[in-house]
């Protein structure tokens, strides 16, 4: 091969076939790093896009031809404002020649990519030029599509191209008002379009015209191009029920189309006013009748043709019909989409109507039901979306029945002659508040007493269980890290829910049947000697998962019983399940059925609550659980545990009848018994669980003082013991000794943090047992990190990760001690507060701010950041005498740490931005009190969180400048007086501005670019006439503020982008302070135009609702003032003035356009370079 570099000589003719085997060496060899960069390089060429004519016309290679289309988009996106009007004639001829010629291409399938990217480019060059140079543009495509059957096939997917970039696709290199132009333009001519789409639709054979045009219209209908009226007005549903949807080739794009059209909601076209689409020669409602009457006889016939013709039906096995066959799940997919848009929007519409739509409907869920069944994700996610839908509504709409006057039957289950005297599945006395004897509900008894039988069955396992059988049939311990079937489950469960709430007869019968078979089961296995009754391993495998799934949902319609109707049902239940376990041989299979009955129990607080001696029971039972060494079985009885006490805590600090004391007294004195077969990080959670009971005690302080003081007795032995035994530095630097410290402090962690409770209802308790702590807390901590301090000063090469282990323990025992302190302020009472701040703050900051100083960069502890940052947050303004300590040793070291680059030690990092933005909200005066130099480094590292890519970093950026900036505006407000704005603008002003421009033009930044333009626009509106804000320009520079501002701005910009024209910038940045001002006063005016009165009636409640939308829209147009900048910067606004000549399109008597005749071929050197700026 000759030297590729050839190829980067502009000013010659291209050799193409060696620009062949250049491109040809990098799809071979992908690992070239010299192809790879000699490629970029031709591509970054502002003149490449002139050898792009010879690379398509003459080259072999598809991959090179696709290169050079990519050349000349890019040419087109970024460079077409400065090309002159002769080269835009000739690229625009050259391309739409060039397309009209490939789509009749015979060898369609070997160059569709190539023709698919040159639709693209020409979509680029339609967006620029359409209508104002190119007016004729789909009147052409309209024309000729009707003459040419191949040529319209491709015109099929340009249409549909058009209108994505119209109405989909955020253009990165079109203004917000040229799109606006854009769509507008192209909704005019939509009659066009779709007269044209109906006629292929009703004339032609051709296969893959008709796809085509089925997915355009599919597109057209998805993206709400086609008014409502013109849907139901035209033959199109007609066509597509009658016609397509018999063909097999067509049938599941057709079906895509139809997706669409049921998902047309009836207010879309039954609306009241003016604005209600309305069919030539009708009256609204004649309009709507009609309307309705399409969608019924739509869906009719799409249910029956499917049974007839298309293989589904009530019986089909879907898994079977799906397996290994695409294009049936496809049409199975897509069916179930059309089912749930039609019944979420219309199935009042078959309810109501009499013509066979209600036993359309039946079929409907029937059909639903056997899709429900299959073993698909995808399938069952979307049915269980719509049976959501479906039963709220139908709980919404079922009137209630009045209480004082229904009877409610006692029995837990339902007995055979009891349901079988009534209908088919509804006891006569049922003890649902609701009427489930209205006809509406008739219609749905059948299919969701079915839909009941199949959610239970197919429940998935909840967060909570964590004993389950592996592939192997072994128990192990798994959590559930699933997101999507956790969703699932809530889902499934609030079905259940709802189901149980309407019919809660049916689902204990439903439940009932399940656990009477399931007992019977196990029964005759009992009889026949365990394993000998002939039960494989899959079928007990089975069985488990059926009983796991049905105790899951048993534990889903917990609280939709009436109580004393749960009591019964609840009592019956765990019988069962007690009975099952007890039949059950293997231990594993009993730690399976425990597993359920911990789960249940956890579920059914109310019950629990009313039944003290049931609940002390269970309790009991799951502390023998904590022995049973079985995977996952402890962790879950934890878990229980703290599940009951925390929703029924409140019953072990009350003395109830025969016993002699609160039954907390009982728990911890039997926690060591306890505690024997638990691992240490039990240990803590069992603690911590026995904590959440003494946080019900919310008014009693001394009570739940001496309840933590009970609870904590062993740990506080075992506390002092270890400090009494370690008075020697070997005994106090053993690994051994720290691993136990780490122990008990995790412990009086867990303790501290749930004793307390949350919100409103703390209750200090954990105040005594820290003040007795801390003494001992503060020499632990100054100790070690001498300890530690000795081994890195004598180590100091030797990095975090390689750090010898008992240092690695060292480190985590001081981020205990950290943790310990920030959840103890966290969680005190604000009576506290001052106690705090005087005995405790300023012994602890003088330990943790000189360890943090001395101590080596590698071992510095960010969790000292953290514990500062809470302590602001809680104890605000009372911390204003040590943040000037706190910001002076936290804020320079830690900076000296970070700022050699933006990603090392993370975690400081994203601490010190956060420790920053609690000082700046909470603890401004510090602000106040720093001279010029001090400020300028807190500014400079304000705007360098904006830089950071990471989101956290940079969102705590922004949120401590617009803070600052407000504290600026409330101390300039309250004193009237400008001094400190005017002083801080003079001298910080400009340094915000470029920072925030230059972050928020590098792209890098798209999640927090609408809060800097916030930033921007407050800026703004001070510079444009706060009335404290003093002059920040010398007399002879500027007239305003605003003018001295914008000035100096756009000089910054037009060095930052030399590229753009003096015009561009300016039209930018005055345009900011125009916008401004205008959305704050239209805003405030808006704003008190929407607020509502007491007797808005449904007239102003619409003007409201549109004045909230304009709101909105005001709100974005400083947003998409500064998006369309980025548009700006991203195209060639300058050039050199030299001659172009680009190819020219033979007319042959045309105008160029779609239809125009190929243009010949264009010779070596037609297209000249473009002499101009490089972007």
């Amino acid at each position: 091969m000759m030297n590729p570099q050839q190829i980067l000589d502009t000013s010659k003719p291209l050799n193409v076939e060696l620009f062949d085997q250049v491109v040809q060496e990098f799809y071979q060899h992908g690992s070239n790093k010299q192809v790879h960069d000699i490629l970029a390089q031709f591509e970054r060429d502002p003149r490449a896009w002139t050898k792009a004519p010879d690379i398509i016309q003459k080259s072999s290679q598809i991959e090179s031809k696709i290169l050079a289309l990519s050349v000349l988009e890019g040419c087109i996106k970024t460079r077409w404002n400065i090309l002159p009007v002769q080269s835009k004639k000739g690229i625009k001829g050259f391309v739409e020649s060039l397309v009209v010629k490939l789509s009749q291409d015979p060898n369609l399938k070997d160059i569709g990519p190539f023709l698919t990217k040159l639709n693209t480019v020409l979509i680029e060059i339609i967006k620029r030029e359409w209508p104002h140079n190119w007016p004729g543009f789909i009147t052409q495509v309209v024309e000729v599509s009707k003459r040419s059957e191949i040529v319209c096939a491709n015109n099929m997917n340009l249409l549909r191209l058009l209108s994505e970039e119209a109405f989909e696709n955020r253009s990165l290199h079109l203004s917000h008002q040229q799109v606006d132009n854009f769509k507008e333009n192209l909704t005019k001519e939509l009659s066009k379009v779709f007269e044209l789409c109906m006629f292929v639709l009703k004339n032609s054979a051709e296969r893959r015209l008709i796809e085509n045009t089925l997915i355009t219209m599919h597109k057209f209908l998805a993206i709400k191009w086609i008014p409502i009226d013109i849907v139901f007005s035209s033959q199109l549903i007609e066509a597509l029920t009658l016609k397509y949807f018999n063909m097999e080739q067509h049938r599941v794009i057709t079906l895509q189309c139809l997706v669409e059209i049921a998902g047309i909601k009836r207010g879309e076209y039954d609306k009241s006013g003016s604005d209600t689409p309305r069919m030539e020669g009708q009256a609204p409602d004649e309009t709507v009748s009609t309307c309705n009457d399409k969608l019924v006889n739509m869906f009719l016939t799409i249910l029956r043709k499917t049974f007839s013709e298309c293989g589904l039906n009530l019986n089909t096995n879907i898994d079977a019909f799906i397996c290994n066959n695409q294009a049936n799940y496809l049409f199975v997919q897509t069916y179930t989409n059309f089912f749930f848009n039609f019944l979420r929007w219309h199935h009042r519409l078959l309810e109501d109507y009499n013509n066979g739509s209600r036993d359309g409907l039946k079929a409907a869920l029937s059909l639903l039901l056997n899709i429900s069944n299959a073993n698909d994700s995808t399938l069952f996610g979307i049915c269980c979306d719509l049976w959501e839908y479906l039963v709220r509504d139908l709980q919404r709409s079922l009137p209630k029945k009045n209480l004082l006057n229904s009877t409610f039957q006692s029995h837990a289950f339902s007995s055979p002659s009891s349901a079988s005297s009534s209908s088919a599945h509804s006891p006569p006395h049922n003890q649902s508040t609701y009427d489930i004897n209205h006809p509406r509900y008739e219609l749905y008894r059948e299919a969701l007493h079915s839909l009941k039988q199949v959610l239970m069955r197919r429940l998935p396992r909840p967060k909570e269980v964590l004993v389950v059988k592996d592939e192997n049939g072994a128990v192990v311990k798994q959590e559930m890290k699933d997101t999507f079937m956790l969703t699932l489950h809530q889902q499934m469960s609030k079905i259940l829910y709802i189901l149980s709430s309407i019919d809660p007869a049916d689902t204990r019968k439903v439940i009932g049947d399940k656990l009477t078979a399931f007992s019977s089961t196990q029964e005759a296995k009992r009889r026949y000697g365990g394993s000998s009754s002939g039960q494989s391993d899959a079928e007990e495998n089975q069985f488990f998962a059926e009983l796991n799934s049905l105790c899951w949902s048993i534990g889903a319609v917990a609280g939709s019983m009436p109580p004393d109707v749960e009591k019964s049902f609840l009592v019956v239940v765990i019988k069962i399940l007690l009975s099952l376990c007890e039949v059950q041989q293997s231990k594993n299979a009993k730690a399976i059925i425990a597993s359920c009955i911990m789960y249940v129990v956890r579920k059914y607080p109310r019950f629990l609550k009313k039944h003290w001696k049931f609940l002390q029971t269970v309790v009991r039972k799951l502390i023998e659980f904590l022995a049973e060494k079985h995977p996952g079985v402890q962790d879950m009885s934890i878990e229980t545990l703290n599940e009951i006490c925390l929703k029924c805590g409140q019953k072990f600090l009350k003395i109830q009848e025969n016993d002699a004391d609160i039954f907390l007294v009982e728990l911890v004195h039997g926690l060591d018994d306890m505690t024997l077969k638990l691992s240490l990080e039990q240990i803590e959670n069992l603690y911590a669980t026995w904590a959440v009971i003494i946080a019900h005690e919310k008014r009693d302080y001394a009570s739940a003082s001496g309840h933590v003081e009970q609870l904590l007795s062993t740990p506080n032995a075992r506390y002092q013991q270890l400090l009494t035994t370690c008075q020697s530095t070997e005994d106090f630097s053993a690994p051994a000794t720290v691993e136990k410290y780490v122990h008990l402090l995790r412990i009086y962690k867990g303790v501290c943090q749930h004793c307390s409770g949350d919100g409103a209802s703390v209750n200090g308790a954990f105040l005594l047992q820290f003040t007795n702590l801390y003494p001992s807390l503060i020499k632990l901590y100054t100790g070690y990190a001498q300890l530690m301090s000795q081994w890195y000063t004598a180590n100091p090469s030797v990095p975090r990760s390689a750090a010898p282990p008992y240092i690695k323990l060292m480190s985590t025992l001081k981020s205990e001690i950290l943790t310990l302190f920030q959840v103890f302020v966290a969680k005190s009472m604000k009576r506290d507060y001052d106690q705090i701040v005087e005995k405790f703050v300023p012994n602890f900051l003088n330990a943790i701010l000189t360890d943090y100083t001395q101590c080596n960069h590698l071992f510095k502890e960010y969790a000292c950041l953290n514990v500062c940052s809470a302590l602001i947050e809680c104890l605000d303004t009372k911390m204003n005498p040590f943040v000037p300590q706190m910001f002076g040793t936290l804020f320079q070291v830690t900076l000296d740490m970070i700022k050699e680059s933006m990603d090392n030690f993370p975690d400081h990092r994203l601490a010190l931005f956060k420790f920053l933005y609690h000082v700046n909200k909470s603890c401004f005066a510090v602000f106040e009190q720093m001279n010029k130099t001090q400020m300028q480094l807190v500014i400079n590292c304000i705007m360098w969180a904006h830089e950071h890519i990471d989101p956290s970093i940079c969102d705590f950026g922004v949120k401590t400048l617009n803070q600052f900036l407000s504290h600026i505006r409330r101390i300039t407000q309250n004193n009237h007086d400008g001094t400190l704005m005017t002083m801080f603008y003079q001298n910080f002003l400009f340094l915000i501005l470029q920072k925030l421009m230059s972050v928020m033009t590098d792209t890098l930044h798209k999640s927090s670019f609408g809060a800097m333009c916030n930033t921007l626009q407050s800026i703004c509106v001070d510079l444009n006439g706060n009335p404290h804000l003093g002059q920040l320009y010398d007399a002879n520079a500027a007239q305003s503020n605003r003018e001295y501002v914008a000035t100096q701005l756009c000089n910054f910009l037009q060095q930052q982008f030399a590229h753009l024209t003096p015009a561009v910038i300016q039209e930018f940045v005055f345009g900011l302070f125009q916008l401004a001002n205008a959305q704050n006063a239209r805003t405030d005016e808006l704003v008190m135009m929407s607020t509502p009165t007491k007797h808005t009636n449904n007239a102003s409640s619409a003007t409201a609702a549109t004045t909230t939308t304009t709101t909105k829209t005001q709100s974005n147009a400083f947003v998409q003032h500064c998006e369309d900048f980025l548009v700006a910067i991203r195209s060639v606004h300058r050039s050199t003035n030299a001659p172009q000549q680009t190819p020219q399109a033979q007319s042959n008597g045309h105008a160029n356009g779609v239809g125009a005749a190929p243009a010949t071929a264009v010779g070596n050197g037609a297209m000249n370079e473009l002499n101009d700026d490089d972007l």
